[in-house]
């Protein structure tokens, strides 16, 4: 049997220590971390990723997301009610 190798990818986490979210020199981490996994992607043969499962209201993410020139294709919302 042959089996296909994938051609997408999901990059389900991505995060950076909250003391280092803040701190100036850290700023690009995210970015580069995206950056990183999508060069090593491309030379692995994908050819579409997803950065999923970003909230709204995740307004660094989503920012960087644009920035790296991706847009958004779904959205997330979470509502909140009291049940009081």
């Amino acid at each position: 049997m042959f089996v296909k190798r994938p051609s997408t990818a999901r990059l389900i986490l991505l995060g950076v220590k909250q003391k280092f979210r803040a701190k100036r020199e850290y700023g690009y981490l995210p970015m580069a971390l995206v950056y990183e996994v999508k060069t090593r992607g491309e030379k692995l043969g994908y050819r579409w990723g997803e950065l999923g499962w970003t909230l709204e209201t995740n307004g660094a993410d989503n920012a960087m997301i644009k920035a790296m020139g991706c847009s958004p294709y779904k959205v997330y919302r979470v509502f909140e009610k009291s049940l009081e």
